[in-house]
This record gives C-alpha cells, structure tokens and sequence, in this order.
C-alpha cells in the first residue's frame, strides 16, 4: 500500500478512537514504557506532546518528571529539530502547524539524549516509521545512525502497525517501538 494512503487510513482509524480509548491507552503506554529498561535507564529524553490523534504521553511525562528525568520536547528549527526542557511551569506556544512547543528553555543536542520517543503515523516490526511527511525526524536524527547505543523509538496506538512500509534512504530505523499493547524490538 503507498505511504500516502497509510497516513490517511491510519489518520483516520486513529482520529475515530474514543476519548475513554485514548485516555486507557495512554495509560497503558505509560506503565509499559516506564517499566523498559530504555526509560528505566535514561535521565534525559526526549518526549513530544500529542496532537490530532496521537498517543498522548502527558502520564508518561508526569512518571519521568517525577523519577527526576530531564525531559525536553522537539521544536522546529528551520529544517530540522531542536530539543528545549520542559518542566511543569515551562510557557507553551504554538509554531506554525498548531503545536505546542516550549518558547525559550534549556537547549539539548539530539546526541545527548538517553532516550528519543518519536511520534508517527505508522510503523513495521522492522522498525521503519512513517511521520507526517516533513522529515524532521530523518534530519534531525539520521546522525545518530551510527550509534551502537538505541535510542530512538517510537511510541504509537498498536492499531497503527503495518505489515511493511515503503522506506528510502534519508529514513531512520527506529530502534524500538512502544505501543499501548506490546514492545517490539526490530527483527
């Protein structure tokens, strides 16, 4: 199936689930993620606030917050991301696509993060993720490529699995993918 009609089915199916559904299933996602030895390890990572559908991570935040983690979120920086802090008293603006992101806090390099949880349209047990099509992710991270060291996974609804998605060369494996149902690690 192409991307463009994955990213609107998923969209769709994603869009539909009940508030109840989304609310169980963030909190799903936050017990399993906060039990992976991936968060359980990591003291800064990299977190993103859920719009149009999303996984919502706001119970995950809380739970890092709490265990003393530094958490940062993306924000858009010309083509690529850049990662600001975020506490529980930090100013939210919207950028140009009605997202929240921080307005001015404490930079990080993506290469300092201990953990990067990506949002997405659609994955694959392979690891390949589907974004929203603008490629920041794949800018912004295809640096960390080269590390021995996983990182970067990404967290969805598990309704938002695919049997395979078309990749190219500029797209980042994922090194993991957390959903509200299971963990799946790349084979």
């Amino acid at each position: 199936m192409p991307n463009t009609t994955i990213r609107h089915t998923v969209k769709k199916a994603r869009n539909a689930l009940s508030k109840a559904q989304q609310q169980r299933a963030a909190m799903q996602l936050a017990l399993r993620v906060g039990r992976h030895p991936a968060f359980r390890k990591s003291h800064t990572l990299s977190l993103y606030l859920a719009s149009k559908g999303e996984i919502n991570l706001q119970p995950l935040i809380r739970l890092a917050i709490k265990q003393g983690k530094r958490c940062y979120l993306p924000v858009l920086h010309g083509p690529k991301l850049k990662f600001l802090e975020y506490k529980k008293t930090t100013k939210l603006i919207k950028n140009r696509f009605g997202l929240q992101e921080p307005s001015l806090s404490e930079e990080i390099r993506a290469s300092q993060l201990d953990l990067i949880l990506c949002p997405l349209v659609a994955f694959d047990n392979k690891g390949n993720r589907l974004g929203m099509g603008g490629g920041y992710y794949d800018r912004t991270l295809g640096q960390l490529k080269k590390r021995r060291k996983k990182v970067i996974w990404g967290v969805a609804h598990e309704l938002q699995r695919q049997a395979g998605i078309v990749t190219y060369w500029w797209d980042i494996k994922l090194d993991g993918i957390f959903t509200d149902k299971r963990v799946t690690t790349p084979h």
